[in-house]
């Protein structure tokens, strides 16, 4: 359910985007399209494993944010913040983007002024906490219709040290 939700309108807006560069010979360009070529990879490939590594979600997740960000250009302002040692730990795959993806479709499109996003990861003792803060329209009424959040909540698993696999 997780790699069926990533949105089609990432992917055409993306390919779009990475388009229009390609008209303008940008040098961006072999930098984008390696960007959605890993996470499409990944949905593919990785993501048929009940576990990946976190850090490979993590990288995937910071490609999301990159291919999204050159669509907006300088009108988003994105911190990112990764603490603890990420490369012991496994996680369901996907199970992070859904928050991502929602923090971008209905934080920065839909505003009015300058967007802004937070992303804070940190891992220690066994323990993962992930937050995103995002800018939020204040006109545009709050919807409890979405599927993103529930498929998150019915994924296998979690989150495992290293040593559990």
């Amino acid at each position: 359910m997780l790699k069926a939700q990533v949105h089609p309108h990432f992917l055409f807006n993306t390919l779009n985007n990475i388009y229009s560069f390609s008209l303008d010979r940008s040098p961006k360009t072999p930098e984008l399209i390696l960007k959605l070529s890993s996470l499409l990879s990944y949905m593919l490939y990785d993501c048929k494993a009940e576990e990946v590594r976190l850090e490979k979600e993590v990288e995937i997740m910071k490609n999301y944010i990159g291919l999204e960000k050159e669509r907006y250009g300088d009108k988003i302002e994105i911190s990112w913040t990764v603490e603890g040692n990420i490369s012991e730990y496994f996680i369901s795959p996907l199970l992070m983007l859904p928050f991502l993806e929602n923090a971008f479709k209905h934080g920065a499109s839909e505003q009015i002024e300058k967007p802004w996003m937070g992303v804070d990861l940190s891992v220690a003792n066994n323990i993962l906490k992930f937050k995103i803060t995002n800018s939020k329209n204040e006109y545009v009424p709050h919807s409890n219709h979405g599927i993103g959040i529930d498929n998150v909540k019915n994924a296998s698993s979690f989150f495992t040290p290293e040593n559990m696999n």
